[in-house]
């Protein structure tokens, strides 16, 4: 869920409602590599419940779509669509796009850089029809090694956030009341409730949205987050408008961790702060995000003679802690500066 620059206008492709089962959208932003790989898992669709797939293209540049329109140039334009936007609308922007043009039941949300068997998705869809309650579903994701990558937490709150500032979360990784978020460290093994699932993958119904949207006005994630916590901020309006998150290890599903991230680093490390403040205050108040906006320049503050020392070590290390250094500098100076800049009158 990283994506670069800026926002631009919206463009959108209205649906039109059929029998669809599932609509599966993909967010891409100069991944090519990484999405021909995908496409390849899920082309052609050969499973018993009808899907189709939307591809979202955020302005790429690096030939995405010239290379998947030449290598599926022969698929059903029922099955797999080309949502083609003029300018990078963020993550939150992108999905979006999908979630409107949609027509399936269900929708799942898959990544570039997640790999899965088609018959992964049908597991987790059955799943979701044997539990109709459940609104958000996310799967057993996993790291390249197949050890179990973190998908699920709860939802953040200011003593989390300090407990994660001044490591209280690693001084007593068993203990939910400072490993609040994550569960305190403890791995379900079976399908449960949670807070929020991984916004890498997940599967929502229709039926989600639209009551969000006639709930808060809001069809979708809100695209107030550029990128990181939309998912956490969707499963918590789910919540609300009377649905539940579950998350179900029906399957495994390989997240390959960074995909586009890579590519504008700054960037996401400055949006995931700002989202998180963001959340707080949407969710809190004002004071909330003044409070976590206060937590995060600390605790970035708290880091810098950590990457101060390792920055002096040589070779590769020492390089990397220094781009450390140098990234939780900007961050410190983009919550003070937009501290500041939020108190000036509008």
């Amino acid at each position: 869920m990283t994506y670069g620059e800026q926002r631009g206008p919206v463009v959108t492709v209205a649906p039109e409602r059929t029998a669809t089962a599932l609509s599966i959208v993909i967010v891409n932003w100069n991944t090519k590599d990484l999405l021909l790989e995908l496409l390849d898992e899920l082309l052609p669709w050969d499973q018993e419940i009808s899907c189709e797939i939307l591809l979202v293209d955020n302005a790429s540049s690096d030939g995405s779509l010239d290379a998947v329109r030449a290598r599926y140039a022969g698929e059903d334009a029922e099955t797999f669509r080309i949502l083609e936007q003029s300018q990078n609308l963020g993550f939150a922007g992108g999905v979006n796009r999908g979630f409107e043009a949609a027509r399936g039941e269900w929708v799942l949300l898959l990544n570039t850089d997640v790999r899965c068997a088609r018959e992964d998705i049908v597991a987790l869809c059955g799943y979701g029809r044997r539990w109709p309650e459940a609104g958000i579903i996310g799967p057993d994701v996993r790291n390249e090694d197949g050890t179990p990558q973190d998908s699920y937490w709860r939802y953040p709150t200011l003593w989390r956030l300090f407990c994660s500032t001044t490591w209280l979360y690693k001084a007593f990784p068993s203990v939910p009341f400072f490993n609040g978020e994550r569960y305190g460290g403890k791995r379900f093994s079976e399908a449960t409730e949670v807070d929020a699932v991984s916004g890498c993958v997940f599967l929502v119904r229709r039926a989600v949205l639209e009551d969000c949207e006639r709930r808060d006005g809001t069809f979708g994630l809100d695209e107030g987050y550029f990128m990181y916590f939309e998912e956490t901020d969707l499963c918590r309006r789910a919540r609300d408008a009377g649905w539940r998150v579950r998350f179900a290890p029906v399957a495994p599903f390989v997240h390959f961790l960074g995909g586009s991230s890579r590519l504008a680093r700054k960037r996401n490390f400055l949006e995931f702060r700002r989202s998180l403040v963001r959340y707080h205050g949407k969710h809190g108040g004002p004071m909330h995000a003044i409070a976590a906006r206060v937590l995060v320049a600390l605790s970035l503050t708290l880091r810098l003679p950590i990457w101060s020392l390792r920055g002096l070590r040589p070779g590769n290390r020492g390089k990397e802690a220094r781009t450390m250094l140098s990234l939780h500098l900007a961050g410190i100076a983009d919550m003070a500066r937009r501290h500041r800049a939020s108190k000036r009158p509008t």
